[in-house]
């Protein structure tokens, strides 16, 4: 939810959502996080996560994933920040 009005998710951005919740503040890497939406041996196209990531920023604010550059992304830890990503979490 965001500005309090609800936007539910896909099974993609859900999973994408809930890898990076499990461990707010850790970054995960592009491998990762391909493992946890796509599933082990399936092959993603090489820019997917990357649309994926790309989308739920825009639909809910550019701060809600966080980029390190070259290593992977992450969510804040902070409790405001968890309770929005949560929020915008919430399957429909």
């Amino acid at each position: 939810m965001r500005e309090e009005v609800a936007s539910p998710l896909t099974a993609r951005e859900f999973a994408l959502m809930h890898a990076l919740l499990e461990r707010p503040e850790v970054i995960l890497s592009r491998a990762q996080l391909k493992e946890r939406i796509y599933g082990w041996g399936n092959e993603a196209e090489s820019n997917a996560l990357d649309v994926l990531i790309h989308s739920m920023r825009k639909r809910f604010g550019r701060t809600l994933i966080r980029n390190v550059r070259g290593i992977g992304w992450t969510v804040p830890a902070s409790a405001h920040a968890r309770q929005e990503v949560k929020d915008a979490a919430q399957p429909a």
